[in-house]
């Protein structure tokens, strides 16, 4: 008679090459294809040519009017 061990906590999964790999230790013991079609990520991920990418908008960049502003110490 066969043994059944619930491992699910124990796998890892690892996004490589458009497929996810499923292991547990060192054993690879499972793949399954992903599609970007088939997956949904959240707005701010996008999977593009098997590769999974994380999207942000540039921070904006603040330009001082001087470098020395508010010089009323004489000294700058």
């Amino acid at each position: 008679m066969q043994r059944k061990t619930n491992v699910t906590d124990q796998v890892k999964i690892k996004l490589d090459n458009g497929k996810l790999v499923f292991s547990l230790g060192s054993q690879v013991i499972g793949e399954m294809r992903v599609s970007g079609e088939r997956l949904a990520l959240s707005p701010t991920y996008q999977l593009e040519n098997g590769q999974l990418y994380q999207l942000s908008t540039k921070p904006a960049t603040s330009t001082a009017d001087s470098y020395v502003e508010h010089c009323d110490l004489g000294w700058c």
